[in-house]
């Protein structure tokens, strides 16, 4: 659940609830460049300049150091007191100047600042977004760009920014290296910072551009099935850039739009925000950040008109949008929900290997790009080093591999509101969260599950044969250099033998091998291995005093290599599955909550709040806020 304020919570519990709010920041970047650049080349920068953690496709600008520039010292918390000189302890806080530029702003010829960007292959970009010194309200009055293709120059460009985050006016097609000087600062004695360079712009939609929005949340406590995060909107097809009122600006036949710069992976950040007309009180203020209050002037705080915002979460383009007429549709989905690539590189491991290390083959197989610095996408329980397998993952998606390494280790799989993806034990927190029918559009539609008899799983055991065996036996002609994937049925000690040609790289797996040959003619590549045999032993979590006519639930998980291991999984999804009794209802609409919250939810019997674990919520919006969802008892209803 989402923390919110007193004043917030008691907003939603009115009669009639305050207005809602919604804010879609949506980034039109490439978000590959960031990935396809090479280390910056800066002209001399302060020992605490850290150019390489400066490009990012989006995520917020690090603090700055506290220096001696004249007034540029702030004494509000915002700023880092700077490392010694040689210091390893250097925060990421973008490309610094060395030099100062003088009483009129303009560095000497030699000191100018610059920076040199090349790329592994061509970009196209809309704009660039330059985040200078915001903190202390510093920038650059002369900018000077410059990009190639191939060494050629072919887009030059002389620019004064105006505010401390400044995005060019102009799309810049296919470079593959960009430059830039900084000649001149707005204030004497400065010097240039470059916080961050997103390769693109963010637009930001609201209450008045949202026509509707539906966001989808639903997660399996038992891992039985993958989870859904999704999240679609229709905004008005109007030019938000220029402020002329331009229509048609994501209309693919409109040349001057931005239609082809939208594809699949740009990101989306949604946002709710709830309106309090009491103002704040000072708890909740000083539980805010500056970052979260900076949209209300104290007057706003304490005498009313503040909206407190919630993250909705963090999305990424499915592709380009649907547009009819003055309406543009767009569909997101998290980043666990793309990850659709297949994994084939399991390996057998007889003597085990932890579903931890299992699922960071998975997760950095997948080619997730961290959303700022090094810190990767994703948030692992430590626990998931307890359970072990000696199985070769299967072969099938990224994501479906994290479901069965989540549900191997009685675990949740889901992608949080800042984007990472996760596996976890349920949340066993109680939250002070109730729904009673004062907030439900219509009392609920009650349902219940069949009754249990038992949970069976079965522990495989994997086995290779005693000799070894052809698995593939092909031949390929080679001219230069041919790379081949090869697919087999999954083995130990598999080996490949090449004649006619050159092996110029290799990568063995139990199910497949990646070859780069390199020569002239036909060439033989044989692979042998001794294929795994599988088997199973069933074991039993059977049910206290179960009903003569309940069902046997059977669970199938290759990960599960252990008898006791089996147990525990099937006791766990026994006990779950005891939990008969299904709520599925609509209501006002709470964005603060997330599927596995437990919360009191009220029943027309006793006992009259009973705790209840959310499973699906799903919000809709549509000048307003309205919520469906589906929520199961805690307590069985004996």
């Amino acid at each position: 659940m989402q923390q919110t304020s007193s004043l917030y919570q008691a907003a939603v519990q009115e009669q009639i609830a305050p207005q809602g709010y919604i804010r879609i920041t949506f980034g039109l970047t490439d978000t590959d460049a960031a990935a396809t650049c090479a280390p910056p080349e800066t002209a001399p920068g302060t020992f605490y300049s850290r150019p390489d953690t400066m490009l990012l496709e989006d995520g917020t600008p690090r603090a700055t150091y506290a220096t001696f520039e004249p007034g540029r010292m702030l004494a509000d918390g915002s700023q880092l007191i700077p490392p010694k000189p040689g210091s390893a302890d250097l925060r990421p806080e973008g490309f610094v100047s060395a030099a100062l530029c003088g009483a009129d702003g303009a560095f000497t010829p030699a000191d100018v600042p610059g920076m040199v960007l090349t790329f592994s292959k061509t970009h196209t970009v809309p704009g660039l977004t330059f985040t200078f010194d915001p903190t202390c309200g510093d920038w650059p009055e002369e900018m000077h760009l410059t990009a190639s293709r191939e060494g050629a120059v072919f887009f030059t460009a002389d620019y004064t920014p105006d505010t401390a985050v400044y995005t060019t006016p102009d799309a810049i097609e296919r470079f593959d290296a960009l430059a830039f000087t900084f000649p001149r600062m707005t204030r004497p004695y400065r010097r240039m910072r470059l916080q961050q360079l997103m390769f693109g712009f963010g637009l930001v939609f609201d209450n008045k551009l949202v026509q509707n929005a539906t966001h989808k949340l639903d997660v399996d406590p038992i891992s039985r099935r993958l989870p859904t995060n999704s999240f679609d909107f229709t905004i008005v097809n109007i030019n938000t850039l220029t402020g002329t009122g331009g229509q048609y600006l994501y209309d693919p036949d409109n040349a001057s739009g931005i239609y082809k710069y939208i594809s699949e992976q740009n990101p989306v950040k949604v946002e709710y925000g709830q309106y309090l007309a009491g103002g704040m009180t000072w708890k909740d203020v000083a539980a805010n950040t500056w970052a979260e209050l900076e949209l209300n002037g104290w007057r706003e705080v304490y005498e009313g008109g503040v909206t407190e915002w919630v993250p909705g979460g963090r999305y990424y383009l499915t592709g380009q949008p649907t547009v009819d007429g003055l309406s543009a549709s767009f569909k997101a989905q998290d980043a666990l929900s793309g990850l659709d690539d297949t994994y084939y590189k399991g390996v057998y491991a007889p003597a085990g290997r932890t579903l931890y290390q299992l699922a960071l083959d998975v997760l950095e197989d997948s080619g997730l790009a961290p959303f700022s610095g090094t810190a990767p996408p994703w948030k692992l329980w430590e626990g998931l080093a307890d359970f072990t397998a000696t199985a070769p993952l299967p072969v099938k998606k990224h994501k479906e591999l994290l479901q069965l390494i989540a549900h191997a280790a009685c675990c949740v799989l889901y992608t949080d509101r800042e984007g990472y993806i996760r596996i976890e034990p349920a949340n066993d927190v109680q939250d002070n969260f109730k729904l009673d029918f004062h907030t439900m559009l219509a009392r609920p539609k009650v349902s219940q599950i069949p009754t249990l008899w038992a949970v069976e799983c079965p522990a495989y055991a994997y086995a290779p044969e005693a000799a070894a065996s052809e698995l593939h036996k092909e031949s390929y002609t080679v001219d230069g250099t041919l790379e081949l994937h090869l697919t087999f049925s999954q083995a130990a000690d598999v080996s490949v033998a090449v004649s006619g040609a050159t092996v110029a790289a290799k990568a063995v797996f139990a199910g497949a091998v990646d070859l780069t040959l390199t020569g002239s003619g036909e060439a033989v590549v044989t692979v042998t291995g001794r294929k795994l045999e599988s088997s199973a032993r069933t074991v039993t979590a059977p049910v206290e005093s179960p009903d003569e006519n309940g069902s046997v639930e059977t669970l199938d998980n290759p990960l599960i290599t252990d008898a006791a291991h089996a147990l525990a999984v099937a006791e766990w999804v026994r006990d779950w599955l005891l939990l008969r009794n299904t709520y599925e209802f609509e209501y006002r609409g709470s964005p603060e909550l997330d599927p596995g919250d437990l919360i009191w939810l009220e029943s027309q019997f006793a006992p009259f709040a009973a705790p209840a674990r959310v499973l699906k919520n799903e919000l809709s919006f549509s000048g307003g806020l309205k919520g469906k969802m589906i929520a199961k008892r805690m307590v069985d209803e004996e």
